[in-house]
């Protein structure tokens, strides 16, 4: 049965968050706040979003965490082979990801750990999410919906910035 929460907007114009797709093997990294920076090849939104919630895909599949947004800027191979430490790639994996275009670049706060993750079936069951490998855009309510759900006395920090 689904809740009465949208987990996204009805315009992309009013999104506040975002969840991210990562592989399983990002995942210590991603808790130990190593990655700061994030590339992809398309942005979500144009607008700068509070948060990225990060989504373990397959086996895991689960939210593991979210970080605070700083910027998403669109940059060029140089500047990407400098942000390589913040990264998590080594530079060759960065020149051929990003090649002759420019990608976006998502900078990340400090990770923050979900103190229980939210698995993919929960998602499902209650908000019809299906996870893609896309960025999926969060409401207001959604991204309040994540921070507090099943979490009873330890929450994610609910500030938006």
């Amino acid at each position: 049965m689904f809740h009465a929460c949208k987990l996204s907007p009805e315009r992309k114009s009013d999104a506040v968050g975002l969840i991210l797709s990562f592989w399983p093997e990002w995942e210590q990294k991603l808790l130990d706040s190593e990655i700061r920076v994030v590339f992809r090849k398309s942005v979500a939104i144009i607008n700068t979003p509070a948060v990225l919630y990060a989504y373990l895909n397959r086996p895991v599949q689960k939210i593991i965490g979210r970080a605070p947004l700083e910027t998403i800027a669109r940059h060029k191979l140089e500047d990407c082979l400098a942000m390589s430490k913040k990264s998590g790639y080594d530079v060759e994996d960065i020149r051929d990801y990003v090649g002759t275009r420019s990608i976006i670049v998502y900078s990340l706060g400090r990770f923050q750990r979900a103190p229980k993750p939210v698995a993919v079936n929960e998602l499902r069951t209650s908000y019809g999410f299906v996870p893609t490998p896309q960025a999926i855009l969060l409401s207001n309510d959604g991204l309040a919906e994540l921070d507090t759900r099943d979490r009873k006395s330890t929450r994610l920090n609910s500030s938006h910035a």
